[in-house]
C-alpha cells in the first residue's frame, strides 16, 4: 500500500484497506464495511425478499470476510469476492430455513396465542400515571414531534433539564416493558430474522397438565476465540426453553442455558409467572437518589479536534491519567456520564501499562476497540482488564463503553 498521506478516505482503494487490515490495522476493515454495507444489503434483499433476513445475512457475510481475509488472492477484487461470500450465505439460509419451517410455524402459533391471551396495558395509560412534568415532556417530544430544544422552550426549562427529565421518564416507562408481551414478541422476531433452530415437544407437567415446550437454539455467530464470546447475553450461544400451558395458552416457565466448553450452564430460570395482574401505579414513580447521574448527548468541546485525533490507546491513557490526578473535568470528556462511583473507584490511581488495542468481529459493526490496561488503585489493588472505547456519533471522540 502507498504510505503517502491521503487527503481523504475516498483516496483509499479496496486493495489499500485490505492490505492495511492484513498488516495489523483491522479497524480499516470497518471502513470497507461502511463502503459496501448498502450495496451488499441491496444484493441480498433482492435475492432473499426479506429485509430482516437480508440484514442478518449481510452482517454474517462481513464477519466471514473479515475472518478469511488472508485467503483473498486479489485484494483489488474485494467487492466481487465479498458478493460471492454473500451469495453462499444466502443459499445456506435458504436451505436451513426449509428444514426449520415446520417447527418454527408451530412455535410461532403458540407464542402468538400466548401473547393474545395476555391483557395489554396500553402505553398511553402508563404515560398517564407519570408525574406531570415527565408526562408533558414525553407527550411533546414523541407525540407532538418537538425537538428537545423546542420542548425546553415550551416548558420553560433549561435544555439540560429536559434531557434529564426525558431520561427519567424513560426509566419509569421501562416498567411497562417488564411484562411478557414484548419479551415474546422480541423472541418471535429473533427466531424469524436469525433463522434460529426451533423444536416443539409435548410433555405432561408436574401439575398433571399438558404442556407445549418450545426450545430455541440461539446463535451469536461469533467464533469461540472471539473476545466478546459469552461476555454478554447477546454474544453467547444459548438454549432457551419456554413451557406453555396448553389449556390456558399462557407461559408457565422459562429456562435459559449458555453453551460453555464445560457443558450447558443454567443462567436464568423463571418458574412463577402471574399473568393479567393489575399493576399499582406507584411502581411507575420510584424515588431516585439526589446524586443520580443521567447520561445524555456528549457536548462538542472548544478543542474537540484534539480528542478526535487521538488513537484509542492515547484516549485510554489520557482518561486514566486524568483519573489519577482526579481531574474530573478532563476525565468527563471520555465518560457519558461520569458517575460518583467512577470517581470513588478510580480517583488517585496509578497507570502501570497501556497495551495495543484489539477488536472483535462485532467491532466491524459497532466500531469498538479494546485497549488492555493495568492500573493500581488508591487502595493498593492492581486491576488488569480491557477498556472498551467507541467513538461518539456526534462529537467523534472516544468514550468509555465498558471495561472499567
Amino acid at each position: 500500500m502507498n504510505s503517502t498521506a491521503r487527503d481523504s478516505d475516498a483516496d483509499w482503494t479496496d486493495q489499500d484497506y485490505v492490505e492495511s487490515s492484513r498488516n495489523g490495522c483491522p479497524e480499516h476493515f470497518r471502513l470497507l464495511v461502511q463502503r459496501y454495507q448498502k450495496p451488499v444489503f441491496a444484493y441480498l434483499a433482492s435475492r432473499m425478499g426479506n429485509p430482516l433476513e437480508a440484514e442478518e445475512a449481510a452482517q454474517e457475510s462481513f464477519v466471514r470476510a473479515f475472518l478469511t481475509l488472508k485467503s483473498l488472492r486479489k485484494p483489488e477484487s474485494f467487492y466481487a469476492w465479498l458478493l460471492g461470500i454473500a451469495g453462499r450465505v444466502a443459499k445456506e439460509q435458504f436451505r436451513s430455513a426449509a428444514h426449520r419451517e415446520r417447527d418454527r410455524e408451530a412455535a410461532e402459533v403458540i407464542l402468538a396465542e400466548a401473547d393474545d391471551n395476555r391483557k395489554d396495558y396500553p402505553l398511553e395509560e402508563v404515560i398517564a400515571t407519570l408525574p406531570e412534568t415527565y408526562r408533558q415532556a414525553i407527550l411533546l417530544r414523541y407525540y407532538e414531534g418537538f425537538s428537545c430544544q423546542k420542548v425546553a422552550t415550551r416548558l420553560e426549562m433549561p435544555l439540560g433539564s429536559v434531557t434529564k427529565t426525558l431520561s427519567r421518564a424513560y426509566a419509569l416507562l421501562r416498567h411497562e416493558l417488564a411484562d411478557l408481551n414484548r419479551t415474546l414478541n422480541n423472541e418471535l422476531s429473533a427466531i424469524k430474522s436469525h433463522g434460529w433452530p426451533v423444536t416443539l415437544t409435548q410433555e405432561q407437567g408436574a401439575d398433571g397438565k399438558s404442556k407445549s415446550v418450545i426450545t430455541v437454539e440461539a446463535k451469536s455467530g461469533l467464533l469461540t476465540s472471539d473476545y466478546l464470546k459469552n461476555k454478554f447475553f447477546d454474544t453467547a450461544d444459548t438454549r432457551r426453553v419456554y413451557v406453555f400451558d396448553n389449556q390456558t395458552e399462557l407461559l408457565d416457565s422459562v429456562k435459559i442455558y449458555i453453551h460453555a466448553d464445560a457443558g450447558d450452564k443454567l443462567v436464568f430460570e423463571l418458574d412463577q409467572i402471574d399473568c393479567n395482574q393489575p399493576i399499582d401505579p406507584a411502581v411507575f414513580q420510584p424515588q431516585f437518589p439526589a446524586d443520580v447521574s443521567w447520561g445524555g448527548q456528549m457536548a462538542m468541546l472548544p478543542d474537540n479536534d484534539k480528542y478526535v485525533a487521538m488513537t484509542s490507546e492515547q484516549a485510554a491513557r489520557a482518561l486514566l491519567e486524568a483519573c489519577g490526578r482526579e481531574d474530573w473535568t478532563e476525565a468527563a470528556k471520555f465518560f457519558n456520564p461520569l458517575t460518583t462511583s467512577y470517581k470513588e473507584n478510580l480517583g488517585g490511581l496509578q497507570v502501570i501499562s497501556i497495551g495495543a488495542h484489539f477488536t472483535s468481529a462485532l467491532s466491524l459493526i459497532s466500531g469498538a476497540q479494546f485497549v488492555p490496561y493495568e492500573i493500581k488503585l488508591k487502595n493498593g489493588e492492581v486491576k488488569k482488564f480491557n477498556l472498551s472505547l467507541k467513538r461518539d456519533g456526534q462529537t467523534k471522540r472516544w468514550f468509555v463503553d465498558g471495561g472499567i
